[in-house]
């Protein structure tokens, strides 16, 4: 009975996590369609604050939160300059990148 028990475990773990993983959003997507668009209306500020930390490697948890606290700052400092839809998708990733790494952290 026990062995069973925990082959059902194992795989409600893994549908959960397939889960979080279909429903995460894609935001290397988001931030490539964001600084497209700043590019083309050159809206330097957002893209000197955000490439110190993208593009580059996203191996490691320190280069996550440290792309984390790029976009944070582009979204403190810059919100005036961003149109609303912009300033949307630039929050939805910080949040989907905090919640990432929050579930790896803890």
């Amino acid at each position: 009975m026990f062995p069973f028990q925990s082959t059902r475990l194992v795989a409600a773990v893994a549908e959960l996590g397939s889960l979080g993983h279909s429903t995460r959003m894609d935001i290397c997507h988001t931030l490539d369609t964001l600084v497209d668009r700043w590019c083309e209306r050159r809206a330097l500020r957002p893209l000197q604050l955000l490439f110190r930390a993208y593009p580059g490697p996203l191996l490691h948890t320190d280069q996550k939160f440290e792309l984390l606290d790029a976009m944070k700052d582009v979204k403190g400092l810059c919100r005036a300059e961003l149109p609303e839809d912009e300033l949307r998708m630039l929050i939805e990733a910080v949040q989907s990148l905090e919640d990432s790494l929050h579930g790896r952290v803890a």
